[in-house]
């Protein structure tokens, strides 16, 4: 912890510059890059990922891979749940074939 704010204190509490640039890996490389986007819906979700990081981190260490995270609307899935199915021949705006 010491050898930390050391280390922080030295930078003069600058940013810490990295060794690899991804801007221009990304650039030369777009195979190695790739971006997952799923539905969050718990805190799980989180722990998961970091499972699916490690694991690809240590089976292609040059293979990255971002989680991209969307909100799930409460109309998708609390509405159709309380709203009952209309069956077709109750329903009004149809058209309707005799033979």
């Amino acid at each position: 912890m010491k050898s930390k704010i050391i280390e922080v204190s030295e930078r003069d509490f600058k940013k810490k510059e990295r060794t690899i640039d991804f801007e221009k890996e990304k650039h030369e490389n777009p195979h190695r890059f790739h971006t997952v986007c799923l539905n969050f819906t718990s805190e799980r979700c989180s722990k998961i990922e970091k499972f699916i990081k490690n694991f690809i981190k240590k089976l292609t260490p040059d293979f990255r891979v971002n989680f991209a995270w969307k909100s799930v609307s409460l109309n998708r899935i609390v509405l159709p749940r309380l709203k009952q199915k209309v069956s077709d021949m109750d329903s009004s705006g149809l058209i309707y074939k005799f033979k």
